[in-house]
């Protein structure tokens, strides 16, 4: 299989890294729904075949961070699939979306990403849990 996502372009600390499309769950979502708008809203796409994916822990600290730049965050992955190609819909965070294999991700990856290949989740071995 073949996994795509976007490049990023914004100028933050994840700037022109590779990364997934989604953030945040909006107050009291349901995460198939958050993903259903997310994809709709980043990529213009409909889903289909949503299952849970897996979920990692997330944790960055720095010594000497201001307040509030460390974060703990459970970062819940969906699997699913989609029947059409994704558009550039936020030129702001993402300037293309690519095809690549899931063994051969292109670099620098966004901590999401890259914590997701590290962890040996294989987003194309079907998890059974449909949501």
């Amino acid at each position: 299989g073949r996994f795509g996502r976007p490049k990023s372009s914004h100028s933050s600390r994840a700037a022109r890294r590779y990364g997934l499309p989604g953030r945040h769950l909006e107050y009291g979502e349901e995460w198939a729904a958050c993903a259903r708008r997310e994809l709709l809203e980043e990529a213009g796409v409909e889903t289909f075949e949503l299952e849970l994916g897996t979920v990692t822990n997330a944790v960055s600290s720095r010594i000497g961070a201001p307040p509030g730049e460390d974060f703990h965050y459970l970062c819940v992955f969906l699997r699913c699939s989609i029947a059409e190609e994704p558009r550039y819909l936020e030129p702001d965070r993402a300037t293309e979306w690519e095809w690549h294999p899931w063994d051969d991700l292109p670099s620098p990856l966004d901590a999401r990403l890259g914590q997701l290949k590290r962890s040996g989740f294989n987003p194309f071995i079907s998890s059974g849990s449909s949501l």
